[in-house]
């Protein structure tokens, strides 16, 4: 048991007394766990690490989320028409030939109907679930009897596929699980959005500008010294402007830390190591709304070209917010 012990003297004539508590840590451990390997997939994904390796990443994530799963994700076809397995590193090679390929169109499994409903879809008992049936010899010889399926999709809505979680045991989350596992879903769609916008790039100048609009975090580029040169529109949302000429007419990437420290801090890291990863910091809208963001940015240099950064913004302000009810829920206990 992760615990916390604190000691304190207690006034007394004639004796020594201490007052000891003991309080449980467990539930803060494990969002710290949660929110280290949230931070690393970010990394991951900010330095185009290949898909493959970020799915498996989030797989192997949830599995630490919830003990006793195994974890994969199901990714949509190119055409639309299947749900095709991409990552399962809790089973063997050939364990899911039987669902390595499902038409969307027959909504089978906990991952098809998750799909078919774009809700997270909880079966406790597969045996006893209507989208099994078929299966049922599969899931026998698999030895899983539960599994929780969360659909993702992109910033258009449309779907992208699902986590999936397989229990040996009948299973059903709870609050906190449900909640990390649909923000590992929220990563492996920014994933697969980046990486399927990524190749289009590749393929012309034209599908470069969709990314930029499209993609769900803040994108941004600007000079070595903060003056911003682009902005997308979910930049131009995060910090509250009409649009992203206004944006670049008002706003340095500088002046919008809270803190003025954080900008200079943020400009000695990139001029150090060309690199920021994970940086946490807080910046003000048009409003005066003051919001927690998480930003990961690069310094390019080309042949021919002045450098510049590119980065991107996350808010992180409702995740913070909460972190700071439980601690303060924590203080007022003790």
């Amino acid at each position: 048991l992760e615990c916390e012990v604190r000691l304190s003297n207690l006034p007394a004539v004639g004796r020594s007394l201490v007052r000891a508590s003991i309080t449980s840590i467990a539930d803060r451990k494990q969002r710290e766990v949660i929110e280290y390997s949230e931070k690393k997939l970010l990394e991951m994904i900010a330095t185009n690490r290949p898909l493959t390796k970020v799915l498996r990443a989030i797989c192997r994530t949830a599995e630490r989320v919830v003990p006793g799963s195994r974890g994969t994700v199901m990714l949509v076809s190119a055409d639309q028409q299947y749900l095709e397995l991409q990552s399962a590193p809790a089973f063997a090679k050939l364990e899911l030939n039987a669902i390595r390929r499902l038409a969307l169109a027959d909504a089978k499994l906990s991952c098809g109907v998750a799909m078919a409903t774009r809700k997270v879809v909880i079966t406790k008992e597969i045996s006893a679930h209507h989208a099994w049936q078929d299966h049922l010899d599969f899931a026998e010889k698999l030895g899983v009897s539960a599994v929780w399926s969360v659909p993702f999709d992109d910033a258009a809505s449309r779907a992208l596929g699902t986590l999936d979680l397989y229990f040996s045991e009948f299973s059903e989350p709870n609050t906190e699980q449900l909640d990390a596992l649909n923000s590992l879903a929220r990563l492996g769609a920014l994933a697969v959005a980046r990486e399927r916008s990524e190749l289009a790039l590749n393929a012309s100048e034209g599908r470069f500008t969709s990314l930029f609009n499209n993609v769900v975090e803040g994108v941004y580029i600007a000079t070595p010294e903060g003056r911003l040169l682009a902005a997308n529109p979910a930049m131009v949302r995060l910090l509250g402007y009409a649009d992203e000429q206004e944006l670049l007419d008002q706003v340095t990437r500088s002046s919008a830390y809270v803190r003025e420290q954080d900008g200079k801090r943020f400009e000695e890291r990139i001029r150090e190591s060309d690199r920021v990863t994970g940086f946490e910091s807080q910046m003000q809208r048009r409003d005066g709304e003051v919001i927690d963001v998480l930003e990961n940015a690069r310094l390019v240099e080309e042949p021919g070209q002045a450098p510049y950064v590119e980065g991107t913004i996350s808010d992180v302000t409702e995740r913070k917010r909460a972190e700071r009810a439980v601690f303060a829920a924590k203080e007022r206990a003790e």
